[in-house]
């Protein structure tokens, strides 16, 4: 498994890049629907992309050549990322 996490700028706006990937057997659909952390944080992220001007996402991918799986996560780079003000 790795994880690189790098800094981003989308649509002029400074983000965080999470990218965790691995070389197991990979992800289906239906695995994906079972995970209830994923199924959180795919509910975080569509909470912010609600917020104006927030960028954010999660995607996932077959690994490089097909083997294992990656996903990315893509958060505004922001200190008060959950509070009320915004």
């Amino acid at each position: 498994m790795t994880v690189n996490i790098t800094p981003e700028i989308i649509s002029g706006k400074d983000c965080i890049q999470i990218q965790i990937s691995d070389n197991g057997s990979g992800i289906t659909g239906d695995i994906l629907k079972e995970g209830h952390a994923l199924y959180i944080l795919q509910k975080r992220v569509q909470t912010l992309q609600k917020k104006d001007g927030v960028i954010a996402s999660l995607t996932h991918k077959p690994g490089l050549n097909g083997i294992g799986t990656t996903f990315i996560l893509i958060l505004p780079q922001t200190s008060s990322l959950w509070s009320s003000n915004q």
